[in-house]
């Protein structure tokens, strides 16, 4: 594992660590799994980044400075919600509290996958070596904390993707929900120009390859019969909510 690809999952660990750190406590033997991503075919799902001069970057710069101009006190201040990657976050998409206390099996599973899923997204920050939009461009500004990881794919596009999807699947009832609140992940990072469109649109395309490789195996469908128990009793408190889903965080 090379420098920046510690440095980017050190910054990342900030957010999540502790939640992920404490998984294991909570993993009972039915639970204990090993997981490893296939990653022979991602390549093409998550392609190059766009070279200089190309349309593609000529709308990824056009996209930033727009958004630039145009956020507000409270588009940055939700960005801010969603700079820490954890799961309560769909809290309100669910209307159930899936907290470590209330859902350590649920935890311990998704802070396993998630590990894995970094590690892959890491891996082809790394491959890249795309730098951030403020980094590559003066006149773009950050409005989130600068990071020293590279820019291609979005780390918190493809999490967000991937964990949306997952969630999605234990919780059908609440899909729509869920995956809206997946993908602002992404676009909360375009709106403060930590990242170009074209990495939010990389990682949205490997998140759902992931999910994909974790939906269709054996293992997961030995997981959600194991998850059986915590699941209905967390869906005897759900509550029904049709609020907007951003104006609670």
């Amino acid at each position: 594992m090379n420098k920046s690809r510690n440095n980017w999952l050190s910054f990342i660990s900030i957010g999540i660590g502790l939640w992920i750190g404490l998984q294991c406590v909570w993993i009972d033997a039915a639970l204990a799994f090993e997981w490893n991503f296939n990653t022979d075919n991602l390549d093409s799902i998550v392609g190059n980044p766009p070279e200089l001069n190309s349309e593609t970057l000529t709308k990824d710069l056009f996209i930033l400075k727009w958004e630039q101009e145009t956020r507000t006190p409270e588009d940055i201040e939700l960005s801010w919600h969603f700079l820490s990657i954890e799961n309560t976050i769909f809290n309100k998409a669910i209307g159930i509290n899936i907290s470590q206390r209330n859902a350590p099996k649920l935890n311990a599973i998704l802070g396993q996958l998630l590990t894995e899923a970094f590690a892959v997204t890491s891996d082809y920050k790394d491959k890249f070596k795309r730098l951030r939009p403020y980094l590559a461009y003066e006149d773009i500004q950050a409005c989130l904390p600068p990071e020293s990881s590279y820019s291609y794919p979005s780390g918190h596009s493809t999490i967000g993707i991937f964990l949306s999807e997952l969630l999605a699947d234990l919780f059908p009832e609440s899909e729509a929900r869920i995956k809206k609140v997946g993908a602002y992940f992404g676009y909360s990072r375009v709106i403060c120009g930590v990242h170009f469109p074209s990495d939010i649109e990389a990682g949205k395309r490997l998140g759902k390859a992931l999910a994909k490789q974790v939906l269709n195996s054996d293992i997961w469908r030995g997981i959600k019969l194991d998850l059986q128990d915590e699941l209905d009793y967390l869906k005897q408190n759900k509550k029904v909510t049709t609020e907007p889903l951003l104006l609670y965080f």
